[in-house]
């Protein structure tokens, strides 16, 4: 039963993703790429479209899930529900990097909810897990989008500090250090990597010491991409 009712869940949010069409941002003739700055969470990967730049943003709530995956037209106040836009700045967890948290508001201020995780359950579909604190939530509704930018700081800062310890494993221990997993969360990092014997704490001294090093220049990460 169980196995059935993921695969109708799959199914549902499949037809989402097909059906959801975000708007994208336009260049006009002759214009050139602009340069966007961004956290090195997923480096040479493309946001997915509709996706926003910033901590704010407007979006069309599209559609709303119970976490079974049926959709219904209106949520109220203490229901725990999926939303769907057509654009957001909230980034979905990939890569074992958590997702963003935040609020969205909508009814002038009347109706808000609590994010309380992002995911992309179905290729980029970003999907909105929600508690309704006030109001009411309906398909259609003009709704502000507000991410926790303390927490998404400290998760860009915990993720840099995943690419500079994998470099750092590198130069101490060998080009034969391989990443082999990862969680980055706001709270601090797991970095998971394979090598052919056990490091020593002399060698661990070396990559703490060129991790903090790194640190300490506080160098402004960027990523540039074409529109």
């Amino acid at each position: 039963a169980r196995r059935s009712a993921r695969r109708a869940r799959a199914r549902s949010m499949s037809c989402w993703a097909a059906r959801v069409r975000p708007r994208r941002a336009r260049v006009g003739a002759g214009a050139r790429p602009r340069h966007r700055e961004r956290s090195c969470a997923q480096p040479g990967r493309r946001r997915p479209e509709g996706a926003q730049e910033g901590h704010e943003g407007e979006g069309i709530l599209k559609a709303i899930l119970r976490p079974g995956g049926t959709e219904i037209p209106e949520a109220v106040a203490g229901d725990a529900v999926e939303f769907i836009f057509d654009r957001t700045p909230f980034y979905a967890e990939s890569g074992g990097q958590v997702g963003d948290s935040g609020k969205v508001t909508g009814a002038g201020g009347k109706s808000t909810a609590e994010v309380l995780d992002t995911v992309k359950p179905v290729g980029s579909l970003v999907v909105h897990k929600v508690k309704i604190t006030e109001g009411s939530f309906r398909v259609g509704d003009q709704i502000l989008l507000s991410v926790n930018g303390m927490r998404r700081k400290s998760i860009r800062a915990n993720d840099s500090a995943t690419h500079l310890l994998h470099k750092a494993l590198q130069l101490v221990l060998g080009e034969n250090v391989r990443q082999a997993g990862s969680q980055v969360s706001p709270a601090g990092l797991r970095f998971d990597f394979s090598h052919h014997k056990a490091v020593s704490e002399g060698e661990m001294m070396r990559v703490e010491a060129i991790v903090n090093r790194e640190i300490l220049k506080n160098d402004e990460v960027k990523t540039h991409e074409d529109v």
